[in-house]
């Protein structure tokens, strides 16, 4: 299913490695604000129109993917659980918010959320072209995605292999409403079974809404602890949606 991705995800079906380095295309009047809002740090590195992230191996990658037109309420809700999490914990979160066409979004997001815990880093960035995506979607650590027929390919194309070797496989499916047993309100009926072949293939794959989702993030940090402290320990999914 994964090979009806396109092409620029091809690289990753096999890939289990954990990416260092990532880019992304900006909008010229987004680079003085986004210089000012990642306070400098050289972990960010800014060339004309583009930005670079150095990640360090144990730097947690978050990645909103909402679509065309993120649900802004929505996002802002995910957005203030996890700074209000960061703000309780010193490892490095840096997440990505892909903005989509919605012009004006990165420069709410940035304003909104000033200042930061300073353990995170925002990044919202307008529409990217697949090159810049699919190596995205691999290294991240937690996927706030929709679940839509060309999303779930790519999720599949490029997140499977670092899922079986025990890490970065969270998808956290974004639903207006929590999922009523077989019935998956919140979302659209012809992507049920979208989401039930994620949850089949990849096991971190969880439907999550802005009111489960400090829940959700709870339970995610308190894996990465108890992980690091039993390392031998197999680092389970999340039972937080049951």
């Amino acid at each position: 299913v994964e090979h009806f991705a396109r092409e620029e995800f091809f690289p990753y079906i096999k890939y289990q490695e954990k990416i260092s380095r990532l880019s992304f295309s900006l909008n010229s009047d987004q680079v003085p604000l986004l210089r000012s809002a990642l306070r400098e740090s050289k972990q960010y590195s800014f060339q004309q129109k583009k930005v670079s992230l150095t990640l360090e191996n144990t730097d947690l990658l978050f990645l909103f993917l909402l679509g065309m037109n993120p649900p802004e309420k929505a996002l802002i809700a995910y957005l203030s659980s996890l700074a209000e999490a960061c703000s309780r914990s010193s490892r490095t979160v840096h997440a990505v918010i892909c903005c989509g066409s919605a012009h004006n979004l990165p420069t709410k997001i940035l304003r909104t959320f000033a200042p930061l815990p300073p353990s995170l880093y925002l990044l919202p960035l307008p529409m990217q072209k697949a090159e810049f995506v699919a190596p995205l979607m691999h290294r991240s650590d937690v996927r706030v995605t929709k679940s839509g027929g060309g999303t779930t390919m790519e999720l599949l194309a490029t997140v499977r292999k670092r899922a079986e070797k025990g890490e970065g496989g969270e998808i956290w499916i974004h639903s207006e409403e929590r999922s009523e047993g077989k019935k998956m309100q919140g979302i659209a009926a012809w992507e049920w079974d979208n989401v039930a072949y994620l949850q089949q293939e990849i096991r971190q794959t969880q439907l999550v809404t802005p009111a489960t989702y400090t829940r959700f993030l709870t339970d995610f940090f308190d894996r990465l602890d108890r992980k690091e402290a039993h390392p031998t320990s197999p680092f389970s999914s999340s039972d937080a949606s049951h």
